[in-house]
């Protein structure tokens, strides 16, 4: 999904903000993805599922914002973006425990 962001903020998006809002949601999307499977490959499996959640429900709410506005989800970015700092803390303390 990451990628298809990525791609229509390249290709498809007719304004600079439309551009911003795609790029920020497809790097966000794609990155935590990415932490996701970090995370897996270290055994700390809910950091990897807040990654997950929080990658596409962000995603999922900048889209929203451009390609559907009137039914876009107010608060939908800022729990998502709380669900990705979780992950992240999630991990640090998996780390924490395997030393």
């Amino acid at each position: 999904m990451g990628v298809v962001l990525l791609s229509m903020a390249a290709h498809t998006a007719d304004n600079e903000t439309s551009i911003r809002i795609l790029h920020s949601a497809g790097l966000v999307q794609s990155l935590h993805m990415l932490a996701a499977l970090i995370a897996l490959a270290r055994s700390a499996n809910l950091a990897s599922a807040l990654f997950v959640l929080g990658g596409y429900m962000f995603a999922g709410a900048l889209s929203l914002l451009i390609f559907a506005p009137e039914i876009f989800i107010t608060g939908m970015a800022p729990v998502s973006g709380g669900l990705l700092i979780l992950g992240w803390l999630a991990l640090a303390l998996s780390e924490l425990r395997r030393k």
